[in-house]
């Protein structure tokens, strides 16, 4: 079944807080591949690096998306200073 790609990422915004960790990867990676990531999951997406490790590759190419945004550089920094 092939959905369409604002109704996928729509869903998949919805599912980001689902408790299971197949959906969560699901999701993360729809959201990853938006050509307009929303910028109100950073905070959730955040969260996401360090309750779901087997989808950081997917997070980073959502982060990546929004390097602007002055959380995802405050988080970024002191990940990697520590």
């Amino acid at each position: 079944m092939k959905v369409e790609k604002e109704k996928a990422i729509s869903f998949a915004s919805n599912m980001i807080g689902d408790p299971s960790p197949e959906v969560v990867s699901v999701a993360v990676d729809i959201l990853a591949r938006s050509s307009e990531p929303d910028r109100g999951l950073i905070p959730s997406m955040l969260r996401l690096m360090h309750t779901l490790p087997s989808s950081r590759k997917a997070l980073m190419r959502f982060f990546m998306k929004v390097y602007d945004d002055d959380q995802v550089r405050q988080h970024l920094r002191g990940a990697i200073a520590h």
